[in-house]
């Protein structure tokens, strides 16, 4: 009798651990995602998103370009939106029909970049339009999100996290 009580007890646990777990998986798929994928970010419940700062040092921001997935590296001293060219072919970018150049001074010196126009950015909930981008000559690492882009957004950083949120 005393063993049926018990298997009672465990089954009780077991079943309300389960419940609470399957309420919260959101949350937890939400937390995981962004330790171990931080670039990806996760939507809080007041509409802004929060990124964690990759064990680099850096914050990447997982974005759509087209409806092209593009790791951006967050660059609060760069001026624009920098696309490699790797990263503009992938966002259906058509090189061949850049008129326009612009010069940019960097640590490695100056290089050129074609002016291109994208007619949508995504991050999480936020979507923006007719945005203007560069796409690199020159082969870089990663795509740069720069302040060009940043100016759609309030932000702040605290505590290894990035915050981006709008009015």
């Amino acid at each position: 009798m005393n063993a049926v009580k018990n298997l009672v007890i465990w089954l009780l646990i077991i079943a309300t651990t389960a419940m609470l777990i399957d309420s919260q998986r959101d949350k937890l798929s939400d937390r995981f995602l962004s330790t171990f994928l931080p670039y990806k970010g996760r939507i809080q419940n007041s509409g802004s998103i929060e990124f964690t700062k990759s064990y680099d040092g850096h914050f990447y921001i997982q974005a759509q370009v087209n409806d092209s997935n593009i790791t951006f590296l967050l660059d609060t001293g760069a001026t624009d939106i920098v696309l490699s060219q790797k990263d503009a072919l992938h966002a259906g970018i058509n090189l061949q029909n850049v008129q326009d150049f612009k010069i940019y001074e960097t640590a490695k010196g100056q290089i050129k970049a074609g002016v291109v126009q994208i007619p949508q950015v995504k991050i999480g909930n936020f979507l923006i339009n007719d945005v203007q981008a560069s796409v690199n000559t020159h082969s870089m690492s990663h795509s740069l999100l720069g302040m060009s882009f940043l100016r759609y957004f309030h932000f702040t950083i605290r505590d290894n996290k990035l915050i981006l949120y709008r009015d």
